[in-house]
């Protein structure tokens, strides 16, 4: 949910010209991106911190979920972790032509394609970041409750949050370095230098933010697997 101001912020900055502090520096939007998925995911594990703290009891055996994240979900996050890795190989082969071709004074400016190592570096902290909260959740104490299931409904919630906020900051991702590195691409792909597809892609992120993905049936919860307390 906290993707959909960042799309929307990034349509704002590069393709209506929206006037804004920093707007014109190389790899800030990307930077802003990446800042608000790695916010929402370190506070949903401090949720998971904070549930142990005040409710988790010793010696109960955990509970995990058979299915944690829906089937339509789960090929969402896939598609999108690969629709970004396409985008980041076709962004740094094109910047190589360009820099081949003598172009390096396109490069330098704030529009460049210079952004897709900033978008690699700063997705890598927010995968690290993505992997404390699923931690968080496996290892966490039990809850003592009287509602059967509700323990491993937690556990699904924290890891169903993660690879959501991961599906949607792939995609916006994408979307802002298609914005930012259009001038890469025609050199590789003879594709016109516009932004207008990354504008859709920022726009899907917005979507996959806000709208929540589910399959075309529904489908009763699995049973909740125990996990003795010394399982890793």
């Amino acid at each position: 949910m906290a993707l959909a101001p960042v799309a929307a912020a990034a349509l704002a900055l590069l393709v209506s010209g929206f006037p804004a502090p920093g707007a014109g520096l190389s790899g800030l939007p990307v930077l802003f991106v990446a800042l608000m998925a790695a916010v929402v995911l370190l506070v949903t594990g401090a949720g998971e911190l904070l549930l142990q703290h005040n409710y988790g009891t010793q010696g109960i055996p955990r509970t995990w979920p058979r299915q944690v994240v829906s089937p339509a979900l789960l090929t969402t996050a896939i598609v999108a972790v690969v629709l970004f890795s396409v985008i980041m190989v076709h962004t740094a082969a094109g910047e190589g032509e360009l820099r081949e071709a003598g172009f390096d004074d396109v490069l330098s400016r704030p529009d460049g394609s210079s952004g897709w190592v900033i978008a690699a570096v700063a997705t890598a902290a927010v995968a690290a970041i993505a992997g404390m909260p699923v931690v968080a959740a496996r290892r966490r104490r039990s809850i003592s409750t009287d509602i059967h299931g509700l323990d491993a409904a937690l556990r699904a919630i924290t890891v169903h949050r993660v690879v959501r906020t991961m599906a949607a900051y792939c995609t916006a991702q994408g979307g802002v370095l298609l914005m930012t590195a259009s001038n890469a691409l025609p050199p590789l792909l003879g594709l016109p230098a516009t932004t207008w597809a990354g504008a859709l892609l920022a726009a899907a992120g917005m979507l996959i933010a806000v709208i929540p993905v589910k399959g075309f049936a529904r489908t009763p919860a699995t049973p909740a697997k125990p996990v003795r307390e010394g399982a890793r």
